[in-house]
Protein backbone atom coordinates (compact mmCIF):
# COMPACT_ATOMS: atom_id res chain seq x y z
CA UNK A 1 0.00 0.00 0.00
CA UNK A 2 2.84 2.39 0.79
CA UNK A 3 4.42 1.60 -2.58
CA UNK A 4 1.22 2.65 -4.34
CA UNK A 5 1.15 5.94 -2.45
CA UNK A 6 4.73 6.76 -3.38
CA UNK A 7 4.21 5.85 -7.02
CA UNK A 8 1.06 7.99 -7.20
CA UNK A 9 2.88 10.89 -5.54
CA UNK A 10 5.75 10.55 -8.02
CA UNK A 11 3.35 10.60 -10.99
CA UNK A 12 1.58 13.71 -9.66
CA UNK A 13 4.92 15.50 -9.18
CA UNK A 14 6.06 14.46 -12.67
CA UNK A 15 2.86 15.74 -14.31
CA UNK A 16 3.08 19.00 -12.33
CA UNK A 17 6.72 19.38 -13.41
CA UNK A 18 5.72 19.01 -17.06
CA UNK A 19 2.85 21.52 -16.87
CA UNK A 20 4.30 24.06 -14.43
CA UNK A 21 8.02 23.88 -14.96
CA UNK A 22 10.68 23.58 -12.27
CA UNK A 23 10.44 27.14 -10.88
CA UNK A 24 6.67 27.21 -10.50
CA UNK A 25 6.64 23.66 -9.15
CA UNK A 26 8.97 24.67 -6.31
CA UNK A 27 6.73 27.63 -5.47
CA UNK A 28 3.68 25.35 -5.52
CA UNK A 29 5.32 22.76 -3.26
CA UNK A 30 6.45 25.47 -0.84
CA UNK A 31 2.90 26.85 -0.66
CA UNK A 32 1.43 23.40 -0.12
CA UNK A 33 3.99 22.79 2.62
CA UNK A 34 2.92 25.98 4.39
CA UNK A 35 -0.74 24.95 4.16
CA UNK A 36 0.01 21.50 5.55
CA UNK A 37 2.01 23.02 8.40
CA UNK A 38 -0.82 25.43 9.21
CA UNK A 39 -3.34 22.56 9.13
CA UNK A 40 -1.16 20.53 11.52
CA UNK A 41 -0.99 23.49 13.92
CA UNK A 42 -4.78 23.83 13.86
CA UNK A 43 -5.30 20.10 14.42
CA UNK A 44 -2.83 20.13 17.31
CA UNK A 45 -4.59 23.12 18.87
CA UNK A 46 -7.99 21.44 18.59
CA UNK A 47 -6.66 18.21 20.12
CA UNK A 48 -5.12 20.12 23.03
CA UNK A 49 -8.40 21.97 23.63
CA UNK A 50 -10.37 18.72 23.59
CA UNK A 51 -7.91 17.05 25.97
CA UNK A 52 -8.06 20.04 28.32
CA UNK A 53 -11.86 20.09 28.33
CA UNK A 54 -11.99 16.32 28.97
CA UNK A 55 -9.50 16.70 31.84
CA UNK A 56 -11.50 19.55 33.38
CA UNK A 57 -14.74 17.56 33.03
CA UNK A 58 -13.16 14.55 34.74
CA UNK A 59 -11.83 16.79 37.49
CA UNK A 60 -15.29 18.35 38.00
CA UNK A 61 -16.93 14.90 38.13
CA UNK A 62 -14.66 13.68 40.91
CA UNK A 63 -16.07 13.92 44.38
CA UNK A 64 -13.95 15.95 46.77
CA UNK A 65 -12.35 13.97 49.57
CA UNK A 66 -13.73 14.77 52.98
CA UNK A 67 -11.53 14.89 56.02
CA UNK A 68 -12.94 13.19 59.06
CA UNK A 69 -12.27 15.54 61.95
CA UNK A 70 -13.75 13.04 64.41
CA UNK A 71 -10.95 10.54 64.11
Amino acid sequence: MIDALWSEFFIIILVALIFLGPKDLLILLKTIGKWVGKAQEIIHSVRMSIDYEAFMQDKADQKPLKKDDDQ
